[in-house]
């Protein structure tokens, strides 16, 4: 049966490949495109999807024309974080919103690097912060630009008057974290704490208010109909609304749920696609709600998302200062399908033809990086290759390989096989007699003399130990670099030192009590959520961190009067803070928001450490109201 070997090989080939089931869609690395200075916060095609627009976190915007990846345009005014852009329908100007506050619209006709033609919201300079603005949007008209952000409120201007004077459409009592706009209907999506107001730009009057989470909503999304809503929820669960019945037309909890999660819809209604901080994309399909896609290759976190018009394509910016995009490949899909010759020669999905060119440096704006990973498609389209050229060899040109359309048994693969193996015999009858006398000598020799098989058994051991000996001084040398990169990783940045005048404004602030001689308000913010912590020692060592991302949320920390941190900017790396307890009183620790990052609100993990026991506690402030603790000192 050795005979039958390779034909029946490729025999399972033809029909492994033929007759694969179809797995939704399929998505491969396509290409990356290097940011330069600065995170990618926010992405964004324009209508007809020939420009990409990406903002970094440097306050930078850059635009790339989509097929050739040219960069067209830098455009620098910002001075923080960019939060979010819109394109105008005529595809002419764009509009930019920062955490810095700012609204500005830019003319794409003036040249690579303009200046933008109208600031039209400044940035605000308010003591003790900066209202963040998170949305912008043009209405389908172009005559009308919607923003908003942490103050609750949704306003209009129209940006091509003489004097532009912005107008309050509503005003809501929460920070508007995540919104969707639907261009055809005017409608505004806004996320509510566990519930979606659908706002009505037209009639400037809240039509509906679904309630969706069972907790706090991270991201929303419409349809490309603008019929539905999606909706991710901070436990997990999607759902996918229709809001005019306010009817659930699907509902399945996602995986691998983090703070910071964005979701796309596919235009075709297809699939969801998922960007979180653990560095991969993953799809899910609407109808199956199965995991069809898990897309690895960003080195960091993933910010922000969004689809071609023609879902073949998804676009992903992160941390990583790259831009990806993710191509559509073709799958075989689970058909009968009869297989001729010139079926075999069908052509390979390639990707583009681009050498290979590593991350600039940061004054490099980005080089087209192409992704080549090697996946199970291209093994068989491998495989293909090698059965073409072996046909083309072996089949004699009066018979012709004639498959069943099913998958054949065993039976049908062997007399398939008798016929290849039949018709290339005397192909071969000239090299039959060189192979056998060879086999034949080689085979008798072990049967014959079974003792000098183990004479050749040294000879393989004395290659190995010849292999071992560079082996050896390989291994030495490895070890020494590995302890090179770990003294870089131990330097913790350098704290900037806090703006005198944020230091004469703080210092102003009183802490003021209402009739029960409760602690009320900081200065004019309120205190919400205060906490109770009973410690047993008098003295207490705090660490504060940003536990979820680092999104630029600086912070003071207010304790029995004074500042005992003041303006600091928040990290992953813990800052340590020693403080005396006052016995028998209220020690009352504040945290103040001097902003609310890119993901509002301003948030901080603490760890409070008596010398018994450590207590970790989450606080949260905003523009308006400081989170907190209230200490006391406990006595056995």
């Amino acid at each position: 049966m050795n005979r039958y070997r390779i034909p029946l090989l490729l025999l399972n080939i033809i029909f492994g490949v033929f007759n694969s089931p179809l797995q939704a869609q399929k998505f491969e690395d396509y290409k990356a495109t290097s940011m330069g200075r600065g995170y990618v916060t926010v992405i964004l095609l324009n209508k007809e999807a020939k420009a990409l627009a990406s903002g970094t976190s440097q306050g930078a915007i850059l635009v790339r024309d989509l097929e050739t990846n040219k960069l067209t345009h830098i455009l620098k005014k910002h001075t923080a974080p960019i939060t979010a852009l819109s394109f105008h329908p005529f595809g002419i100007y764009l509009a930019s919103t920062s955490t810095d506050g700012s609204v500005s619209l830019w003319d794409l006709s003036k040249g690579m690097q303009a200046e933008p033609i109208r600031t039209l919201v400044e940035a605000d300079k308010l003591t003790g912060g900066v209202p963040q603005l998170s949305f912008v949007y043009f209405n389908a008209a172009g005559d009308t630009l919607y923003y908003g952000g942490s103050t609750g409120k949704v306003n209009a201007i129209n940006p091509f008057e003489a004097e532009p004077k912005p107008i309050t459409v509503r005003t809501y009592d929460k920070p508007l974290s995540s919104t969707a706009y639907d261009v055809a209907s005017n409608r505004l999506a806004i996320s509510h704490q566990t519930s979606i107001q659908l706002l009505n730009l037209n009639t400037r009057q809240t039509e509906k208010s679904i309630e969706t989470c069972q907790e706090w909503i991270l991201d929303i999304a419409f349809s490309a109909d603008g019929k539905q809503i999606a909706c991710l929820c901070k436990d997990g669960n999607f759902t996918l609304i229709d809001h005019a019945s306010e009817q659930i037309v699907q509902s399945f909890k996602l995986s691998k749920i983090a703070p910071l999660a964005e979701i796309a819809l596919s235009p075709d209604g297809k699939y969801v696609a998922m960007a979180t901080t653990d560095n991969a994309l993953r799809t899910w399909d609407l109808k199956t709600r199965e995991l069809t896609n898990k897309l690895v290759g960003h080195q960091a976190a993933i910010r922000t998302i969004t689809v071609t018009p023609d879902s073949k394509m998804i676009l992903s910016g992160g941390e990583d200062k790259q831009v990806k995009t993710w191509k559509w490949r073709k799958v075989y899909e689970n058909e009968e399908i009869p297989i001729r010759e010139d079926e075999l020669n069908t052509p390979e999905l390639t990707t583009p033809d681009v050498d290979f060119k590593p991350m600039p440096e940061i004054e490099d704006l980005g080089e087209s990086i192409p992704s080549q990973p090697i996946t199970t498609d291209s093994l068989v389209s491998a495989k293909k290759d090698e059965k073409i050229e072996v046909t083309k060899k072996i089949i004699l040109p009066k018979k012709k390989l004639k498959l069943p359309r099913n998958a054949p048994d065993n039976k049908a693969l062997e007399e398939a096989a008798e016929e290849i193996v039949t018709a290339s015999l005397p192909a071969k009858t000239e090299e039959k007699p060189v192979i056998a006398p060879k086999k034949k000598k080689e085979v008798v020799q072990p049967e014959k003399k079974p003792k000098p098989t183990l004479s050749l058994r040294p000879k393989p051991v004395s290659t190995k130990k010849t292999v071992q000996k560079p082996i050896k001084p390989i291994a030495k040398t490895v070890k020494k670099p590995v302890e090179k990169p770990t003294k870089p990783i131990v330097k913790e940045p350098i704290e900037k030192a806090p703006n005198p005048k944020t230091v004469a404004a703080l210092n102003r602030l009183e802490l003021s009590y209402n009739k029960r001689n409760v602690a009320d308000s900081l200065g004019e913010r309120k205190l919400k959520g205060i906490k109770s912590a009973l410690l047993r020692g008098d003295e207490v060592t705090i660490e504060v961190w940003d536990d979820q991302h680092e999104d630029g949320d600086t912070i003071s920390l207010y304790f029995n009067g004074r500042w005992v941190l003041t303006e600091y900017l928040l990290r992953k790396s813990k800052k340590k803070i020693t403080l005396k307890i006052n016995k028998g009183v209220d020690n009352y620790l504040l945290l103040y928001a001097h902003n609310e990052g890119s993901r509002p609100p301003n948030t901080a993990a603490l760890n409070l450490y008596d010398g018994h026991k450590k207590r970790r506690v989450d606080l949260s402030s905003t523009l308006k109201s400081c989170g907190g603790i209230n200490i006391k000192y406990f006595e056995k």
